[in-house]
């Protein structure tokens, strides 16, 4: 079995040298790190940290340990989910969360070897609803980057005791993150809503007005032109048309009901009325059926000729 990850091999002195210049800068001016700047600082760069199989997921991890002054560690297992499995060995350094739900920007979530998500298991930063990491866009690309990913199939996540949080800052409107949302900046569905509550949003308020800017977006609809169309046929009838015009329906159709009355002539009463003394119309529920809404009005004139 090739094995993805490797343990510590040896590192040349070139490469030591490429890592310290990496993190020259945090131990110069002695910052702590929080997970919004680790994002900042590697999205985009692509990182072979032990100097094993190329840029791993792995590396990922061991870049964020080195951020935070914890010295990276083997997997234990040759491959990400080691990180799970043998997290005991770990606990004065890390604290271990279950359940994607609890999930916060700076965990590291580790996936099991098999799920569909990460066959060959995978591990990765949750921020901001979504996997941030190396190797994981299936398409060549090894350097870190935001993706969607489903979380609830992850073992859980190693939260490090020693990252700081990220800053407060001015919570933003809920247009501003609705705006956000139909960006596709939170991501979707369950990982969308989980996201949006542990950064303090309520998730159902965000989605009303997501759903009100996306209705917004919309041009309004020509009614008259709809009902105009309508009577040319275009939409059919009944079911047809009901599914064609769609929220427009009831505005349509009663706007049609109107176009149609204003297009006949107004009923002459006496003429109906003499048409039906002859015999035109029937009698009984014929006659009721051939007159329509006219029929009391027609009815009460013949008998008043009668």
């Amino acid at each position: 079995m090739q094995h993805t990850f490797g343990g510590e091999p040896h590192k040349t002195a070139t490469q030591q040298i490429m890592i310290c210049f990496l993190f020259a800068k945090k131990k110069e001016e002695d910052e702590e790190m929080n997970a919004k700047e680790f994002f900042e600082r590697y999205n985009g760069q692509a990182i072979d940290d032990d100097n094993a199989y190329g840029v791993q997921c792995v590396d990922a991890f061991r870049v964020f340990c080195r951020e935070i002054g914890i010295d990276p560690y083997p997997t234990g297992t040759g491959w990400a989910d080691g990180y799970w499995l043998g997290r005991a060995d770990h606990a004065d350094v890390f604290d271990f969360v279950e359940g994607s739900q609890n999930f916060r920007n700076g965990d590291w979530v580790v996936f099991p070897r098999g799920c569909v998500a990460a066959p060959d298991s995978h591990i990765c930063m949750y921020y901001n609803g979504k996997a941030f990491g190396q190797r994981q866009q299936g398409n060549g690309d090894r350097s870190f980057c935001l993706i969607d990913i489903d979380f609830s199939q992850a073992y859980g996540a190693l939260r490090a005791k020693a990252l700081e949080p990220d800053p407060e800052e001015p919570a933003e409107s809920i247009d501003d993150i609705a705006k956000e949302v139909i960006a596709g900046t939170w991501g979707n569905g369950t990982d969308r809503t989980n996201a949006l509550t542990n950064a303090g949003y309520d998730s159902n308020a965000v989605q009303a007005r997501v759903n009100e800017l996306m209705a917004q977006s919309q041009p309004a609809a020509d009614i008259d032109d709809l009902a105009r169309r309508t009577i040319a046929g275009e939409f059919g009838n009944g079911d047809d048309r009901r599914n064609a015009l769609g929220d427009n329906y009831d505005a349509v159709q009663a706007r049609v009901n109107e176009l149609m009355a204003q297009s006949q002539p107004a009923a002459d009463i006496d003429d109906l009325a003499r048409r039906t003394i002859a015999g035109e119309f029937g009698d009984g529920d014929a006659r009721r059926a051939a007159l329509g809404d006219l029929y009391d009005q027609v009815q009460a004139r013949v008998n008043e000729m009668m």
